[in-house]
């Protein structure tokens, strides 16, 4: 049975092992979705970095994350 999360997005519900819930994810822009889903060794800092931007409040379709 999956674990569910709170989305710091949108405070609903995401699965465990994913950044954002589904919907929340699909709202991200595609360049954004791509470089998130890499994984590599800057995996966390761009984590981080979606991190940040939620946390300073912008929209999940504004949000930019590259590398």
């Amino acid at each position: 049975m999956p674990t569910y999360l709170p989305c710091p997005a949108c405070r609903g519900e995401r699965r465990s092992g994913h950044y954002l819930c589904r919907a929340c994810w699909a709202a991200l822009p595609r360049a954004a979705r791509r470089a998130l889903a890499r994984r590599d060794h800057l995996a966390m800092n761009r984590l981080r970095h979606l991190h940040d931007q939620l946390t300073a409040g912008v929209p999940v379709h504004k949000i930019e994350v590259s590398r």
